[in-house]
């Protein structure tokens, strides 16, 4: 009888130490395939590496496009609104920038030269940089994009008499908003 009992005691044991090593194993490859699902679903550092090096690359080149968008400015005759032909292709380079870049906005500023009343200068500013502005859309740029401000004579890029002087400061100079 007691050997039954022995037997009993081992058996259940022997039955308790199975279920309880089964479930161990269980949760050890759930362990593991979790593991794995996770180490599936990160980049290896070599791909993260080229995406980071991807985006730094780009990141350069729009720099460089906006430092080009905002020193590259549009000059004008005296007295004159009009667009000569190297500004028209100035702002065409501008407008296929602006449309590979549909998030970013600018400040287009008119300015003059010294000469003549400042009211007169304010005016000529405003049309000058309204101009640009009228031919970027004609280019399809989104008009909501571009703001129209005019500075007249008032922030010279040269100070001077001489017509060389005045001439840089007959322009729309561009600002990233």
């Amino acid at each position: 009888m007691r050997n039954k009992q022995w037997l009993v005691l081992f058996l259940l044991s022997l039955i308790s130490l199975t279920i309880l090593t089964a479930s161990c194993v269980k949760r050890a490859v759930e362990n593991d395939s979790y593991l794995a699902e996770a180490a599936d679903s990160q980049p290896d550092q070599g791909t993260q590496v080229i995406e980071e090096e991807s985006l730094q690359d780009a990141s350069r080149e729009l720099q460089i496009a906006k430092e080009e968008l905002e020193t590259e400015d549009i000059y004008f005759d005296k007295k004159s609104y009009t667009l000569l032909p190297e500004a028209q292709e100035i702002l065409l380079r501008k407008a296929e920038w602006l449309m590979q870049y549909p998030e970013i906005n600018i400040i287009i500023q008119g300015h003059t030269d010294e000469p003549g009343r400042a009211e007169y200068n304010f005016a000529l500013g405003d049309r000058r940089a309204g101009n640009v502005k009228s031919f970027l859309i004609q280019q399809g740029i989104n008009p909501s994009r571009l703001t129209v401000v005019s500075f007249g004579r008032e922030l010279p890029r040269e100070t001077g008499e001489s017509e060389e002087s005045r001439a840089k400061n007959r322009r729309v100079h561009f600002v990233i908003e």
